[in-house]
């Protein structure tokens, strides 16, 4: 698979081509009929050639196709962000850090930590 489809679309096809139909956006990938071995296989399939693949862990942490374009869209690794140097990414990331943990000292979070 050479064309420049976005790697998720081109997982959705895979999967289609091993299930035998399309999986919803939302369907995780072992409820689809998936198991880890065949997760691993089309990892293979979909990133041979990419420029920066992801790493096939992605699958399991994001088990579902929706979740996993979210992630790597977000992370640069492909889509439009790909486009983007790598600090501008870099940037927006720790820009996205700092705003969460601003929201979460005004809510109030302390971290967790009890002092002991």
């Amino acid at each position: 698979m050479t064309d420049d489809r976005h790697v998720v679309d081109r997982l959705a096809d895979a999967i289609h081509e091993t299930v035998g139909r399309r999986i919803g956006a939302e369907e995780n990938f072992f409820d689809a009929g998936l198991n880890s071995r065949t997760l691993v296989a089309l990892h293979g399939r979909v990133t041979q050639g990419l420029p920066r693949p992801f790493p096939v862990t992605l699958l399991f942490a994001r088990p579902n196709l929706l979740a996993l374009r979210r992630h790597l869209d977000g992370a640069g690794l492909v889509g439009p962000a790909a486009q983007r140097p790598a600090t501008t990414a870099g940037a927006q990331q720790r820009r996205d850090i700092a705003a969460a943990r601003r929201r979460l000292r005004s809510s109030g979070f302390d971290g967790g930590a009890d002092g002991d």
